[in-house]
């Protein structure tokens, strides 16, 4: 890779400026980069939830979070809350995200939910062991003065239409082109390699590696490289959703949790920003319309439907069959969508742009490197796919047809039926995990706290001897102590600057 390469990005938005942030990053020496984005199409801006992998992100380009949350109304996230997913519509749980902090309540959760599934009557619901789960509801920063809790892990809830401007902005100053245009024509030859693209204006455009970061639209990898798109239908029931902002008041606490709540067609998130709240509903469209969804969401959240407008969105859940072809990479919702649940889609985004450059330095064109980033993606994606599942299999609800067809009408994945089938059995769950590692996507703590907190256990038959809630009551103790050590959230985000209005 002795001569400049040339790498051409197509689409802006989240996607297309966080592989461009990359790409400047780990190339900027033999390496120019362009993005091209659409003067007339928008991006779509309504994923405005991370993992922890986005922090991962902005320390690789050495941004501070002073510097970035601020100018994209980023808050705190420490997990995810499931209310409703269950028959009694007072039962939730907490998803929280797992770090060394963690450790020595995670051991006591896994060995009572082992007992628990025994039979045994003990406390085994994640919410008595994870301090984030009260950290989240409290209105709570993750930021602790406790040594105990420095390691402690969280993910952010942001604009993703601030998101993109600041990374762009950011990858102009670092040496990225940014152009605005629409492309007109792409010139692939007969296997599929992209030879140039062809503006509306007429411009040409070459280039080594492409990019497809258009979206829905998928301009480069099925328009002109005709890629097989893989349709997941049979496994997610989720095809279409509504989303529209609520104000934040001035003075209420801002949770540190992303709220996705069982409704009766599907689930709807809730998303605090540092200046307004971020809403959806999640449905299929043979149960519910846009419409429908748009009236019940509206009610909900309090906003009169008539002069708030919803953004209607539609897809198809699935995967492309091969993430890289030839000399062309999909990115974000290009290289496929399964549904908002879990919000991982950027952790999907970011290690696809890692994969890519870990085996582009290693392989360059090679076929066995394209061959190992691909099935690298086809396996994110894919064990993604099974942990969203698991939410709609383990569901309890029976007052709709929905929640009866999500539980019982789809296909379910041989690796999913697998741990569905360990963890009825009783028998060492970690040993399904290992069997199917190649697809774990999710670590032992998630998919624990997913069956324990969906009560996904037999009957109690046996009770122990002694007080088996005296350890639960001492932790509830300690977590009392922790808790406050914690940075009020609304207070860590005001000692940051001001926030960008919009």
């Amino acid at each position: 890779m002795g001569e400049t390469l040339k790498f051409v990005i197509v689409g802006g938005g989240t996607a297309g400026w966080m592989c461009a942030s990359l790409l400047q990053h780990h190339f900027s020496d033999t390496a120019e980069i362009l993005l091209v984005e659409s003067e007339s199409r928008g991006i779509i801006g309504v994923g405005e939830g991370s993992t922890p992998s986005l922090k991962r992100f902005f320390e690789t380009l050495n941004i501070p979070e002073q510097e970035w949350m601020p100018k994209c109304n980023a808050s705190y996230k420490c997990g995810i809350r499931f209310p409703g997913w269950l028959s009694d519509p007072k039962e939730s749980y907490f998803h929280p995200f797992y770090s060394q902090a963690d450790h020595s309540c995670a051991l006591k959760f896994f060995r009572n939910c082992q007992l628990r599934r025994a039979g045994w009557n003990i406390p085994s619901h994640p919410d008595q062991f994870f301090i984030s789960s009260e950290i989240g509801r409290l209105g709570l920063s993750p930021l602790s003065e406790h040594e105990a809790f420095a390691q402690f892990d969280y993910g952010y809830h942001f604009d993703a239409h601030l998101l993109a401007e600041f990374l762009a902005s950011v990858c102009v100053e670092r040496g990225v082109i940014h152009k605005k245009l629409d492309i007109g024509q792409v010139h692939c030859t007969a296997a599929g390699k992209i030879e140039s693209l062809i503006s509306e204006c007429g411009e040409k455009i070459s280039g080594d590696v492409f990019f497809d970061a258009s979206g829905f639209k998928r301009l480069l990898c099925i328009e002109a490289q005709g890629t097989a798109f893989l349709d997941y239908s049979r496994y997610l029931i989720n095809n279409a959703a509504v989303a529209m902002p609520c104000p934040l008041p001035a003075e209420q606490d801002i949770p540190s949790e992303t709220l996705s709540e069982a409704m009766p067609f599907g689930w709807r998130w809730q998303i605090p920003l540092q200046s307004r709240v971020g809403n959806g509903y999640v449905f299929n469209r043979d149960y519910l319309n846009h419409e429908e969804a748009h009236l019940a969401l509206s009610k909900i959240i309090e906003v009169d439907p008539n002069t708030t407008k919803a953004l209607k969105l539609n897809w198809t859940p699935g995967r492309l069959e091969n993430n890289w072809r030839e000399n062309c990479v999909a990115i974000g919702l290009s290289q496929g969508f399964l549904e908002p649940l879990e919000a991982a889609m950027l952790h999907t985004i970011q290690d696809t742009i890692e994969s890519f450059i870990e085996c582009f330095k290693q392989g360059n064109f090679s076929g066995e490197y394209r061959h190992r980033h691909n099935q690298r993606i086809n396996d994110l994606i894919d064990g993604t796919r099974d942990y969203i599942q698991g939410h709609y299999v383990l569901n309890t609800r029976s007052d709709t047809q929905y929640w009866r067809d999500a539980r019982e009408a789809c296909e379910v994945s041989d690796d999913l039926q697998a741990l569905l089938e360990r963890w009825k059995s009783n028998e060492v769950f970690e040993t399904a995990m290992q069997e199917h590692r190649r697809r774990q996507v999710y670590r032992r703590t998630s998919w624990y706290c997913l069956f324990s907190g969906m009560a996904h256990f037999p009957k109690a038959q046996r009770t122990p001897e002694g007080d088996m809630d005296e350890y639960c009551k001492k932790l509830q103790t300690m977590r009392d102590l922790g808790l406050g050590t914690f940075t009020p959230h609304r207070a860590a985000l005001e000692q940051q600057g001001p926030r960008h209005i919009k």
